[in-house]
């Protein structure tokens, strides 16, 4: 029997990693009936993808390292500005709000599906 679906939105990450893939397709998923869940494995698509930037670029240290300071990093050496920081920022701010408060609207969710 074949697995399920993936996201057409996220499916042409699969060459460069798959969970990639599989967190932006759970993150579409739980859209519909859970915009708090959809903000979490956004959060985690957001980690993942700025883990994976900064070891291409050879400046990956652990996965201790807070998702801001990652982020900071990445933009302090120019790869990760602008729109794109703002981006991976915002992904950040509404995964915690959700997280840590139980807070997220499928407005906030649609928005930072489109950031993703």
């Amino acid at each position: 029997m074949p697995g399920p679906a993936l996201s057409p939105n996220f499916d042409f990450l699969h060459r460069h990693e798959p969970r990639l893939v599989q967190l932006g397709t759970l993150a579409e998923r739980y859209f519909k009936d859970d915009p708090c869940t959809c903000l979490i494995k956004l959060r985690q698509f957001a980690e993942l993808l700025a883990q994976l930037t900064a070891a291409k670029a050879g400046l990956y240290e652990d996965d201790r390292e807070s998702q801001r300071d990652l982020l900071r990093r990445l933009r302090d050496r120019n790869l990760v500005v602008g729109e794109v920081y703002a981006a991976f920022d915002q992904i950040r701010i509404e995964g915690n709000r959700a997280t840590h408060d139980m807070v997220g609207t499928h407005r906030t969710a649609l928005a930072t599906l489109r950031y993703a």
